[in-house]
């Protein structure tokens, strides 16, 4: 199984080569049938990308057509494509399957989604023999879905379900924690460049009329409202998708307190109503 994110034109190559590593170290091993045959593989690739998958699926597709009687020699692979995006997030949370919901997390990736989502996956993981599974679910996690910057944590070769489930509750809370902190950091990197860059430009118009350190303060203070409105507008687009002009405009007439406010509203808004909620 290998996931991917974006078209990629030679991914049957690709698999080709993970095939043949894979049948040399069953060879190596010994483990091959009695009448020593290897089993069949069939790869499977998990496609979560915008775009619709384009790239040849078959390996011949890629070779350049042979001369007469040498159609034979034309290695073949043919490899699965799965489409996380041809599902409907509704479709996806009504299956009672850990592959449909493994892939509604990768596409609903906000916070209260993301728990709803991992609550869903214990009992469906609750088998005495789903331990090896549930460890696959956890470094799927820590790997692909919510990495953790760096940091290692063991993960037993069988976890049992109590442990599995404080596991996931654990990812979840430091995903959290991590996300809250890295718009903070954000926020306050974005609102100074946008307030200087404003503030200057602003700051030295007022102060050739009234003096240059009156203007310069007061620019600076429209920039940094200005640079926060901007920040929150983008932080808002990003989630929500585009902003209607009446929403820009009040971000943009609000003062930096309910500025600074609607923004701690983002990591936790399901909606963009929400937002403004009284």
């Amino acid at each position: 199984i290998e996931h991917q994110s974006r078209v990629d034109r030679f991914m049957a190559v690709r698999l080709m080569a993970y095939v043949a590593l894979l049948y040399q170290s069953l060879i190596k091993e010994g483990e091959v049938a009695p009448d020593g045959r290897l089993p069949l593989v069939i790869p499977l690739v998990l496609y979560n990308g915008e775009a619709k998958w384009r790239a040849p699926q078959e390996l011949a597709d890629l070779i350049e057509r042979p001369g007469r009687g040498l159609e034979a020699c034309v290695p073949r692979l043919f490899f699965l494509v799965i489409d996380e995006s041809r599902y409907s997030l509704k479709d996806l949370e009504a299956r009672q399957s850990v592959t449909a919901q493994i892939f509604w997390l990768e596409q609903c990736r906000k916070r209260k989604a993301l728990e709803r989502g991992v609550e869903r996956l214990v009992p469906l993981l609750s088998g005495a023999d789903d331990g090896p599974l549930r460890r696959a679910v956890l470094v799927w996690i820590d790997r692909v879905l919510i990495p953790r910057r760096g940091r290692k944590t063991a993960i037993p070769p069988s976890p049992g379900l109590e442990d599995f489930r404080a596991m996931l509750e654990k990812r979840v809370e430091e995903w959290n924690r991590e996300l809250r902190e890295e718009g903070r950091l954000l926020g306050m990197k974005e609102g100074r460049r946008e307030g200087v860059k404003e503030g200057s430009q602003k700051g030295l118009q007022k102060g050739l009329q009234k003096g240059l350190q009156k203007g310069l303060q007061k620019g600076l203070q429209e920039g940094m409202k200005e640079g926060e409105a901007r920040f929150l507008l983008r932080l808002l687009e990003r989630k929500f998708g585009r902003v209607d002009p009446q929403t820009r405009q009040r971000v943009h007439g609000a003062d930096a307190e309910r500025l600074l406010h609607w923004g701690e509203r983002v990591l936790t808004a399901e909606r963009l109503e929400d937002i403004f909620a009284n």
